[in-house]
């Protein structure tokens, strides 16, 4: 039978489900209309409402749409495309009667079925004059939810504000449906976040001689959080263990000796140094200023140097494994000369000592990339 007035004057919270209770019931009817099958029971109605499920097709078309195979189980033998067609049929001459839904479409093996304007009417007078939008029953569940979470050492963003609105929201929802709802929200006082800014405002006290007094009261909780962002990037452990060289290694210089060839350029020295505990090597090296006991940049064999492969090299009899790198190769500003240059000519370029080392003054990479340095 189709839906009628009496149905509809009373819907339930769930006016969807509603519909597809009275479509299921006009399926039967138009089964039995159809293939002259009776479908009895409500175990058997609530299964073809189970089947109705919400269309996807383009907005407008149709609402509900419901498989032919739903209806397999009663219709053994019958192909899906005929039992899409003729039950379609049957509920379209349905559609003048329903209050329900006024039009039904065959899609292949789907019925489509759109919901008429007067019955999404009647769920709008429910929910502003009826009670579908009423709390349910209070059940004996109990539930806290903790959201918001503000950082009192942080200005609250809009990332606060989305965590607040969708706490607000479940902590709605739960009361609505009838649970006792417990809305915490801890505000964050404590914890490595605290302890963070306390070392950077400390920091600042203590390298700047910075009065926190004479803060202004109203730019407090920005600086507060400047605070903390800088103590974050201080310490956050990718800039603390950054290595933009990977290749380099600190090499202690343990012997300088000038270079034996007679025709060798005047400022290559033969520069034993040591990389490891049992590990020396020489290198054919210009400058000036390092010195036995300095340490220095060192990129060893099989690296890559100015787009080079470093490789053994024979610097005029002398063989030169790795190259000392100059200040320049590690993007390093070379330090003045503390002494003027007595002439005019160019001095050689300085190598980067090793920070945290004793410093090596000066020192020239002389082979480049393809050698010894």
């Amino acid at each position: 039978m189709s839906a009628d007035d009496s149905k509809l004057s009373n819907l339930s919270k769930t006016p969807l489900e509603d519909a597809k209770q009275f479509i299921a019931i006009d399926v039967i009817k138009a089964v039995k209309d159809a293939f002259d099958v009776e479908i009895t029971g409500e175990k058997d109605t609530k299964i073809i409402k189970d089947k109705i499920e919400i269309s996807n097709n383009k907005a407008g078309q149709s609402d509900l749409a419901m498989p032919a195979f739903a209806l397999a189980k009663f219709l053994r033998g019958k192909k899906p495309f005929e039992i899409a067609t003729k039950i379609g049929e049957k509920l379209k001459e349905s559609c003048e009667a329903s209050e329900v839904y006024d039009d039904v479409k065959v899609e292949k093996i789907y019925i489509n079925i759109k919901l008429s304007a007067e019955f999404l009417c009647k769920i709008m007078d429910a929910a502003v004059n009826g009670d579908l939008l009423k709390p349910n029953p209070k059940t004996k569940e109990k539930v806290m939810i903790e959201y918001s979470q503000p950082n009192t050492h942080k200005a609250f963003h809009v990332g606060h504000m989305r965590n607040a609105a969708l706490g607000d929201c479940l902590v709605r929802l739960y009361d609505f449906v009838g649970h006792e709802v417990i809305a915490a929200n801890y505000f964050g006082d404590e914890g490595a976040h605290i302890a963070k800014c306390l070392w950077k405002v400390r920091k600042e006290v203590s390298d700047t001689k910075l009065d926190i007094d004479k803060i202004e009261v109203e730019d407090r909780a920005e600086w507060l959080g400047g605070m903390y962002a800088a103590a974050v990037t201080d310490l956050d452990m990718g800039n603390l263990t950054k290595l933009p060289f990977p290749d380099v290694v600190a090499a202690k210089v343990l012997e300088v000796s000038d270079h034996p060839a007679g025709d060798a350029p005047k400022n290559w020295h033969v520069v034993k140094l040591q990389t490891k505990a049992d590990e020396t090597l020489t290198v054919v090296c210009g400058g000036r200023g390092y010195k036995v006991g300095d340490y220095v940049a060192y990129k060893p064999l099989g690296c890559r140097l100015k787009n080079k492969d470093i490789v053994e090299k024979d610097m005029k009899g002398v063989t030169s494994k790795g190259v000392m790198l100059a200040y320049t190769e590690l993007d390093q500003q070379e330090p003045a000369d503390p002494k003027p240059a007595a002439a005019a000519a160019p001095k050689p370029a300085a190598a980067a000592p090793v920070e945290g080392k004793e410093k090596s003054a000066e020192a020239k990479e002389g082979g480049g990339g393809e050698g010894g340095g």
